[in-house]
């Protein structure tokens, strides 16, 4: 892959001088910002302090004609100065053409303003410049505009004026400009006018992007080496925060993307070492800070994790981001490694509402994460997958009281024969959330897992299928129910002493309970997974091997486990539509007799599979053309006029 040269000012448009000058002074100005008098050469005032200014210098600075006044940018500035000092600016009077050198020449003004700082004959008028106030685009460049001071000047006005530009901040210059740019000035000129005004403004409005960045380079430069991160050498979070910042709190903040780009250091130093993480890290870190412009923000977020603030439109990010993910990730390929640390990414575009670094840098981070899961290069951080967070937060944190407050609920799905008589039932829980009301497993199991609650979920749906099933044995009801442990659970240390405690509570025939496992769930720790559910048969209960076909479970756990009752995956039933999807079918079905294993086919859905199973030979069956699942009261009536002992015995 070629590396692209990414120019993030290129959408900036040229400076607009003349044309636009020209137009308001044919409609005699539209923006009514006087910022500071304007008086004749001539006339003269012992406690004024004399500017002498460009007249065509839009939106720098510029004469109106018909106001007789300065207007502009540093005009402005001159204002907020003088609000805050006391000293009074007055504008000589324009001319047709720009006199300033003549006129600091002679003495005749103190202060000479809108100055380029690399501007011809400064020198020779005995001009000398001001701090520079900011940056613009001028005809394709960047050129830097100051203030200046003619020989008239005393030292003790320049020392006074000096700290007093110093008091005004970068951001403060900055809202100047834009509202300078926003202000909606006269209402009573005819329409094409406003047209024409309302255009300027959006074009100076791009335009002040630039100001505003140039600014916030310069605020960059000042936090610049001291926050240094001592194993990369470049900046740490803490000036990532102090930088962008003030960025958020002015146009220039939606002009950025923000990048979380990281690699799982915590395996590298388990399976590499901690020198290895470092050099991972250095070689990161230099590699962000060769492929970053002036205007970027890199910094070392933690662990091993980066950030980048860059200035791009949405159509460039996956140019910019996949560059950068390439280079980084060819580390093992440039140093002879016997292994490729993968790095990932979040991408945030910033929003003009947007704030705080803290929260727009965790919203990077939720598409790193969502990367990381997903196993793709990288994710945009986008309202849909916020959104998605933000709800997967609140169920998180209500989690934790729904089991306190009995919000799972017990539904059943029936298990039929080949008569259709109700033989058992498959227990599955239900999430009634006071304010989303019923909830599938799909939207709170992995939640639940990352907490690491579902191991108390799946305790307390096993202690409600044991109260259901003492409940039937009491009325004379022999009836199997089956229930799917999560993964989690089957390795979990404590899960034989918790069981035997709550088969203890009740009273019903172990062996009308059938734990479901998947391959899924014996993939972590296969010796704890094999210990328990061990100790599940010992105490009586029968093993299911669910979903059967659907490439989860491997025809190796059938001599691994004690397994009674295979379940054979809806995947496979829906695919026997032809004669080798019936032949496949057909000979799971023959292993499992072959094994002396009861077969249950799942989500039958037709009357057509229905058949073709019998004729197959599988014997017991599941699915909406039977059941669909149903709350336990109503399992429960259901059962009252129709059941029929299970034949899978499993002792």
């Amino acid at each position: 892959m070629q590396k692209k040269n990414y120019k993030p000012h290129k959408r900036i448009i040229k400076w607009i001088g003349m044309p636009l000058a020209v137009i308001l002074f044919l409609f005699c100005g539209v923006y009514l910002f006087a910022a500071v008098d304007t008086v004749k050469s001539t006339t003269t005032d012992s406690n004024a302090i004399y500017v002498v200014g460009n007249p065509d210098f839009y939106p720098v600075e510029y004469y109106d004609y018909c106001d007789v006044q300065y207007k502009g940018v540093m005009p402005e500035i001159l204002k907020r100065i003088s609000e805050k000092t006391g000293l009074d600016f007055v504008y000589i009077a324009a001319g047709e053409e720009d006199q300033r050198f003549d006129v600091a020449s002679s003495g005749q003004a103190i202060l000479v303003s809108g100055l380029l700082k690399d501007q011809e004959d400064i020198k020779q008028a005995g001009i000398k410049l001001s701090e520079v106030i900011f940056e613009m685009e001028i005809d394709g460049e960047i050129r830097e505009i100051c203030f200046g001071y003619s020989k008239a000047a005393g030292q003790e006005f320049i020392d006074a004026f000096e700290k007093a530009l110093s008091d005004i901040s970068d951001e403060e210059i900055l809202r100047t400009a834009l509202s300078y740019v926003a202000y909606n000035g006269r209402t009573n000129f005819p329409v094409v006018l406003h047209g024409i005004a309302f255009t300027i403004g959006i074009l100076l409005l791009s335009s002040l992007v630039i100001l505003s960045l140039t600014l916030h380079d310069k605020h960059k430069r000042l936090y610049e080496g001291k926050t240094i991160d001592s194993v990369t050498g470049i900046e740490k979070k803490e000036y990532f925060h102090q930088v962008l910042r003030p960025i958020l709190k002015d146009s220039a903040g939606y002009s950025y993307a923000i990048a979380y780009i990281g690699f799982d250091i915590v395996r590298v130093n388990r399976y590499y070492g901690y020198d290895e993480s470092e050099n991972i890290l250095i070689f990161a870190a230099k590699k962000l800070t060769e492929m970053s412009s002036a205007s970027d923000i890199v910094a070392r977020i933690g662990g091993g994790s980066f950030a980048v603030a860059h200035i791009c439109e949405e159509e460039e990010i996956d140019g910019w981001i996949s560059e950068i993910l390439y280079e980084l990730n060819r580390y093992g390929e440039k140093f002879g490694k016997d292994f490729r640390p993968r790095f990932y990414s979040g991408i945030y575009r910033i929003k003009n509402t947007d704030r705080d670094v803290s929260t727009v840098i965790a919203n990077a981070q939720h598409g790193y994460l969502q990367a990381v899961e997903k196993n793709v290069p990288y994710m945009i951080s986008d309202t849909e997958l916020l959104d998605m967070i933000t709800e997967d937060n609140r169920l998180k944190k209500d989690s934790i009281d729904a089991l306190t407050k009995n919000q799972f609920k017990m539904y059943v799905q029936f298990i039929v024969d080949r008569s259709r008589n109700i033989v058992g039932g498959e227990v599955l829980s239900r999430w009634e959330h006071p304010l989303k009301g019923l909830l599938m497993p799909t939207k709170y199991i992995e939640i639940m897992e990352h907490e690491g609650t579902v191991f108390e979920l799946d305790l307390y749906m096993f202690e409600k299928t044991c109260k259901q099933l003492a409940e039937w044995k009491e009325k004379g009801i022999d009836i199997v129910l089956s229930s799917n442990f999560d993964r989690t659970t089957i390795d979990n240390p404590n899960f034989m002493s918790r069981i035997k405690e709550i088969v203890e509570r009740y009273d019903f025939d172990p062996k009308n309970f059938i734990l479901e496992i998947t391959e899924n769930s014996l993939e972590k720790d296969k010796k704890t997974a094999y210990e328990n559910i061990s100790f599940c048969k010992s105490l009586g209960f029968g093993i299911a091997l669910d979903d059967v076909g659907s490439g989860y479970t491997s025809f190796s756990d059938f001599r691994d486990y004690p397994v009674d009752v295979m379940k054979i995956s809806r995947v496979i039933i829906s695919g026997a539509t032809d004669p080798s999807g019936v032949a496949l079918l057909q000979s799971i079905i023959r292993l499992a007799h072959n094994l002396n294993i009861q077969v249950l086919c799942e989500g039958v859905e037709t009357e057509e599979q229905f058949e073709l199973l019998k004729e197959l030979g599988c014997s017991f069956y599941q699915g909406y053309f039977f059941y669909k699942h149903m709350p336990v009261e109503e399992a429960r009536r259901i059962v009252q006029k129709n059941y029929k002992p299970l034949e899978i015995r499993l002792g």
